[in-house]
């Protein structure tokens, strides 16, 4: 907060900051309230109202010479991690167009290429029981520790009860992840020809089986095409060389056939689509939902109840029209969200149940109700954070309950970062976490730009609905994540250029402040100063700031006058302590002390209109790493007299 310490204004007022929130670039500088920064790089809450130096990254795996095949979009080589996972003791790495395991063993890193032939696009991966489950936007795949393949979908049971005539009860659902079905008969002894329930098979072979009593026990015989029987592909006929008998136990089935007919249409529109998301009844994640696809964009698909390789014939819906594309899923309790693009900036809101189909419980998708938007714009930016955020054209939103009628509406929750977020050139391919309080947002492109939300005490400002507080915030940058991967508390990411990284977590160790070995830069600018009376000349006497003790801290204080800054106070020795353990004679400091402490100056800077403080690292120029900084207070003196001349 700010305070002043008297109203008369030919004193001297002491001004004193120390309470700092977030940064804030939806208003002018001069229109800030105190605890909010028109400009902060690389910066994170300590504790509430504190703030210190967000920490760097390290390289873990560099995958770079391992991966040789080139971008399905680019003749040029691609090294692109799409994403990573954690299956078991081994982390999953999709870089380029290959699958990758990495272990460790006796403090070595090793790393094996499990397949090759993934498509160079974003990944999901989704754990079932022992198995790891890939989607890249065009395949299936499953890993089980050993190998991993494409995903053969389970053979459905089509019929039961059949007759030769092709009568029979209908039971489970086609699959379209696989060409196969089997139908299940009941033989008379005399018919020899078998009507399937679907012609137009394709050509491969047919499978056969008969279960009938030899010299009195129970045995199954398996016959083959063209050898035991025939096959009439157009029409779904069976052939019989000799009629199969009726079944030992009446009334039961003894004829098995197993035939196939192509659906490869249909499985693309499944494997095609671009978002996923893990849900099922009541909100349980035990189905996959799957939607974006570029050939159906306004279809979602979902697997069977705890089976990722089934995907029946009826688990789909169409969701409004089909000039509108489903871009991300998101969760509100037990309800899934389907956020769709701009042409319509619908967000359906969805129930899973279980519906009975011929005596088998099949999951189906209720819609109950359409909340108009602006749209998603960003497939990978979604996440829940309490509630499910998303990225639309205006920034960062949520689909939220207005207080006192109910009913769910589309809110911001981004709104201090929200101006350049959207000014972001590649905002269609940021990709979105979850870390501990934080929504990480990283946005591709030369910076490395990362926005982050703040979930602890989040505020609102003037007379605002209680739904529509906003998320204190923070901005990066030299972070170029293109996938994220939290894991046992730790914080990784993948880079463009075929690498993986992980954040440091210990806070007060200078090790922990470089960003793989580089310099980066941070700052805290306050905002702008125009004083009790803004018509008032300014003079500057005085000022302080009392930051965390760190081994080794060292920070600048600007003002900004007239649009120009001014360098005031140079520091690296005050917040420092001794320890004969890690002695640095740049920054030595003989002090035990390792409470806060304080730097002064005094200062004197007269006739001004306005003015703003900077608090910065000053590392890059530099080229100095293992800097950490702690903001707790700032303070300055100030007299004002006469009128401003402008």
């Amino acid at each position: 907060m700010i305070k002043y310490s008297q109203e008369n204004t030919a004193s001297r007022t002491s001004v004193l900051y120390d309470t700092f929130l977030s940064v804030d670039f939806s208003k002018a500088s001069a229109n800030l309230a105190p605890q909010y920064s028109p400009n902060s790089l690389n910066m994170i809450r300590d504790e509430y109202g504190k703030i210190r130096r967000r920490m760097g990254y390290y390289e873990i795996l560099d995958l770079r010479e391992d991966t040789a095949e080139p971008s399905v979009s680019s003749p040029e080589q691609n090294y692109t991690v799409w994403g990573l996972t954690r299956y078991r003791s081994e982390m999953i790495v999709h870089c380029g167009t290959g699958l990758y395991r990495v272990t460790e063993s006796d403090g070595e890193t090793q790393t094996e290429l499990i397949y090759s032939g993934l498509a160079a696009g974003h990944s999901w991966f989704y754990q079932a029981g022992e198995s790891l489950y890939i989607l890249d936007g065009a395949d299936f795949f499953i890993y089980d520790g050993e190998t991993a393949k494409r995903v053969e979908g389970r053979t459905p049971i089509l019929g039961l009860g059949g007759t030769p005539a092709g009568s029979a009860t209908l039971y489970e659902q086609i699959n379209f992840l696989t060409n196969k079905w089997e139908q299940h008969f009941t033989g008379d002894g005399s018919s020899r020809e078998y009507q399937l329930l679907l012609g137009d098979l394709d050509e491969t072979p047919v499978k056969a089986v008969v279960e009938k009593l030899q010299d009195g026990e129970l045995i199954e015989q398996e016959l083959v095409e063209n050898t035991d029987f025939t096959v009439d592909r157009v029409a779904g006929v069976v052939t019989f060389n000799t009629a199969p008998p009726s079944p030992p136990v009446a009334n039961e089935d003894n004829v098995f056939i197993t035939a196939s007919k192509d659906r490869s249409e249909k499985r693309a529109l499944v494997l095609g689509c671009r978002a996923m998301k893990p849900f099922g009844i009541n909100g349980s994640e035990n189905q996959i939902f799957l939607g974006g696809n570029p050939q159906a964009p306004n279809l979602i698909f979902w697997s069977d109840i705890a089976d990722p390789t089934f995907w029946g014939e009826y688990q789909y819906a169409e969701l409004g029209q089909d000039n509108s594309a489903v871009m991300s899923f998101s969760t509100l309790n037990t309800q899934l969200i389907a956020h769709k693009d701009p042409a319509s900036g619908q967000n359906y809101l969805c129930s899973v149940y279980a519906e009975d189909h011929n005596g088998a419980l099949i999951p189906q998708v209720r819609i109950d109700k359409v909340v108009g938007g602006s749209g998603c714009v960003c497939r990978y930016g979604s996440a829940q954070f309490g509630e499910p955020l998303f990225v639309t054209q205006l920034g960062v939103q949520a689909i939220t309950t207005r207080d006192i009628a109910g009913y769910e509406i589309e809110t911001l929750r981004g709104d201090r970062i929200n101006r350049q977020l959207i000014a972001e050139p590649r905002l269609s391919e940021a990709v979105g976490c979850v870390y501990k309080y934080f929504y990480l947002l990283a946005v591709p492109g030369e910076s490395g730009s990362v926005y982050v939300l703040d979930r602890l005490n989040p505020t609102g400002e003037g007379n605002v609905l209680g739904n529509a507080y906003q998320y204190n915030a923070f901005y990066w940058d030299h972070v170029p994540a293109r996938c994220w991967m939290v894991d046992a508390g730790e914080l990784y990411f993948g880079t463009e250029d075929g690498r993986v990284m992980k954040f440091y977590t210990d806070e007060a160790a200078s090790a922990s402040y470089n960003d793989n070995g580089e310099a980066y830069e941070w700052l805290w600018e306050l905002p702008e100063y125009v004083g009790n009376r803004f018509y008032n000349n300014k003079a500057i006497k005085y000022l302080a700031l009392r930051a965390k003790a760190y081994l080794r801290a060292y920070v600048v204080i600007d003002v900004q006058v007239d649009g120009l800054w001014y360098e005031v106070l140079r520091d690296n020795v005050s917040f420092g302590f001794l320890d004969l353990n890690d002695l640095d004679l740049n920054n030595l400091n003989l002090s035990t002390d390792r409470t806060p402490k304080k730097t002064t100056q005094k200062y004197s800077r007269r006739r001004l209109d306005k003015f703003a403080f900077r608090i910065r690292g000053d590392t890059v120029a530099r080229n100095a790493v293992g800097e950490p900084f702690g903001l707790y207070s700032f303070a300055f003196e100030v007299k004002e007299r006469g009128k401003h001349k402008g």
